[in-house]
């Protein structure tokens, strides 16, 4: 992957290390180039505490660490999202500013890998029967969108998890059924939470995680 960051929070008086730790289960050459940037504890950019990435500005990309639409040179299997994750991507709130929309790249239905988290790797053109959310339905790998909601009907009942293999909203109060499409949030500060277990096997095979767009929205 390029352009991903992670923040990490200083301890006083105690030096900063990065570990560098591989497997030998597959022979392959093997590069990074890492940058470093330190900040003053006053800095106005310092990213609040709890967030393993940050982001600025009133749109942005946000995807998950080994996000691809390809395959994995290694194989097929490969070709999946990090396990054992459980982190949040925090979106500085502008002024301005109450609300945000997370989407993958338009038309969302032929956006096959931009969302997919669980259940087997789906086949343009996506539908609602790809989307997933809720409790009940995303116990493994998700992500998070506090109190989310979408379409027009402001009577629809809201979610904190999305998954499957694409993002949606409930339709309706009872959400009787999901429908592909952008996912909003006006909760803050504007938090997008990532959890995965530690099983990436039959059928999540090649679920690839979330490559998405974040947009504010003014307050009205």
């Amino acid at each position: 992957n390029s352009g991903q960051h992670i923040i990490y929070s200083a301890i006083s008086n105690f030096p900063a290390r990065l570990s560098v730790v591989v497997d030998t289960a597959v022979s392959t050459s093997r590069s990074w180039k890492i940058q470093i940037v330190q900040y003053e504890c006053d800095s106005v950019s310092l990213a609040p505490e709890g967030c393993l990435q940050y982001y600025t500005g009133i749109s942005g990309n946000v995807s998950s660490f080994n996000w691809k639409t390809s395959d994995n040179t290694n194989g097929a299997t490969f070709s999946t999202h990090l396990a054992n994750q459980d982190y949040s991507v925090c979106i500085r709130r502008e002024s301005g500013y109450c609300s945000i929309e997370w989407s993958t790249p338009s038309p969302a239905d032929s956006q096959v890998g931009y969302f997919s988290l669980t259940d087997a790797e789906a086949t343009a053109p996506l539908t609602d029967n790809e989307v997933s959310n809720g409790d009940a339905s995303c116990r493994t790998d998700y992500v998070t969108i506090p109190r989310g909601f979408g379409g027009t009907d402001t009577t629809a009942l809201t979610r904190d998890r999305y998954c499957g293999q694409a993002l949606g909203y409930c339709l309706d109060s009872t959400c009787s059924s999901g429908v592909l499409g952008p996912v909003q949030s006006s909760v803050t500060p504007f938090l997008l939470g990532v959890v995965t277990d530690s099983t990436e096997t039959t059928p999540d095979a090649k679920n690839r995680g979330f490559n998405l767009n974040y947009r504010q929205n003014p307050c009205s």
